[in-house]
């Protein structure tokens, strides 16, 4: 059996294709936020977007610090951790809430 024949999908032809917006041009991470939303990192800004694919746009921005270089983003529980370059990884709470969000680093090294 080659690995071809288990994957579920067929990357050459898509059921759909969505085109992001030219903020998110050089897009380096991509996280399932919440119901057709994805939570986005572009790799030079420190903003967290959140795009909505029913809307094919994005819906919210969170600034979470300096401009550097970010490499991927995930969600566990309620937080998302956002990758640096140098292996630090920021910590963010309260995105998609009233309240100002809050970040830790978290060295790696």
């Amino acid at each position: 059996m080659n690995i071809e024949s288990m994957i579920p999908y067929d990357i050459k032809d898509p059921d759909i294709i969505h085109r992001l917006p030219i903020s998110l041009e050089e897009i380096s991470g991509i996280a399932y936020f919440s119901k057709n939303k994805l939570a986005c990192i572009e790799d030079e800004h420190a903003i967290v977007y959140i795009y909505d694919l029913n809307k094919n746009k994005i819906i919210s921005k969170y600034n979470f610090g300096k401009d550097g270089d970010y490499e991927d983003i995930a969600i566990v529980d309620k937080f998302i951790y956002v990758l640096q370059s140098n292996g630090t990884i920021i910590k963010i709470k309260n995105i998609d809430k009233k309240r100002k969000i809050k970040t830790t680093k978290i060295n790696t090294q």
